[in-house]
């Protein structure tokens, strides 16, 4: 891909000229670190703008050549000019820079929170909530029906890697897990946008939780509900009356450690 002669590089349409473009600045925000590689990487990009010069795309002539000093935020404002230009999508798996994942792993406090996941359709929820149960110390995670699970490319790279260290399994039956936990003291929180639900800044969390969330368009199970100990529902004020299950999940992990490590 990369070392393209000034003729073999002009012979290319304006599409593979983008994309080779592309792909050298992803090169150098993904070798940022890594100096050596970084400087032949902006070499190449640079070289291929020369190439460029007389060209009257003006895509191409707003495009400036990178210092070997840029910053990390000037590379991504470069790759967001091309992912405009490009119609491109990028997930958080194809732009965070991880130098600093595992600094904080020397202090890592499990909490007493257990999380089911009542048939989820979306890899991309799945993989989410992935991230923010491991970051928020979740004890363990479960996986009912056809949720996906880690096996799943999607889940794995949303996750950014914590399914690596995330307590996870597999459950056909989310109304016998109900039954296990019940049975070991938990009670179970059932997060569902109900007329009898409780709104959950009013909701007194035990520390032995399991908190429940549906699929994403069809919720909870009527069955499953009549199970729960309570049900609860995140406010909302605007037309749509419900949040992303990732996003919900968030808001209440985040409501029960406030309650359980609001010092720290």
């Amino acid at each position: 891909m990369m070392g393209f002669s000034e003729k073999k590089f002009l012979a290319f349409d304006t599409s593979k000229q983008k994309k080779e473009l592309y792909k050298l600045l992803r090169l150098i925000e993904k070798k940022y670190y890594d100096f050596q590689s970084k400087e032949k990487f902006i070499r190449e990009f640079n070289l291929c703008l020369e190439y460029l010069k007389n060209n009257r795309n003006t895509f191409f002539s707003n495009l400036e050549k990178i210092s070997q000093n840029s910053t990390l935020r000037e590379i991504t404002a470069k790759i967001m000019k091309f992912n405009n230009e490009m119609n491109k999508n990028e997930k958080d798996s194809d732009f965070i820079i991880e130098k600093f994942d595992g600094e904080n792993s020397h202090k890592i406090e499990k909490s007493q929170l257990i999380v089911i996941l009542d048939n989820l359709r979306s890899a991309f929820n799945v993989g989410s909530i992935f991230r923010t149960a491991e970051c928020s110390g979740i004890k363990k995670l479960f996986l009912s029906g056809y949720t996906p699970n880690p096996q799943n490319k999607k889940v794995k790279e949303t996750s950014m890697g914590t399914y690596k260290f995330m307590d996870w399994d597999l459950i056909t039956s989310t109304e016998n897990k109900i039954k296990e936990l019940k049975d070991l003291g938990y009670k179970i929180y059932g997060f569902e946008t109900v007329d009898t639900a409780e709104n959950l800044p009013e909701v007194k969390f035990t520390e032995k939780a399991c908190f429940i969330f549906g699929n994403e368009a069809l919720g909870i199970p009527k069955k499953i509900l009549k199970e729960c100990d309570v049900i609860v529902k995140i406010p909302v004020f605007g037309w749509k009356n419900s949040l992303n299950v990732g996003v919900s999940f968030a808001i209440g992990v985040y409501e029960y450690l406030k309650q359980y490590k609001g010092d720290n």
